[in-house]
């Protein structure tokens, strides 16, 4: 996932989908960052609890983190709950270094 620094907060970065073979309430699955990412991104990225969006709590810039490694965890509702964590690589790309090219046409006679 390659997203531009500078992302406004609340955009959503990706959705992440875990799904669990249990049956009725067990098999609510929960989201949450990852106790590493959490320390480290908590204050750029969030997950939301029920449907695993990651989405963005704080500035996104390329001079802290080229890229993050963000943990995202699911967990069932069984009694004794399963978890399970997979990687979210995001990239940021840097807003204020694009190259913009402007064309200018001069005709010479």
């Amino acid at each position: 996932m390659t997203v531009t620094e500078n992302l406004a907060v609340g955009t959503t970065v990706v959705r992440v989908a875990a799904h669990d073979r249990d049956v009725g309430d067990n098999a609510a699955v929960t989201y949450f960052l990852g106790a590493g990412s959490q320390a480290l991104y908590g204050d750029v990225f969030s997950v939301d609890a029920v449907s695993g969006d990651l989405i963005v709590t704080g500035e996104v810039d390329r001079e802290r983190a080229a890229v993050y490694h963000v943990m995202v965890g699911a967990r069932d509702a069984g009694a004794e709950p399963l978890v399970d964590e997979t990687t979210v690589i995001v990239k940021v790309r840097s807003f204020a270094h694009q190259i913009h090219f402007t064309v200018t046409y001069t005709h010479i006679s």
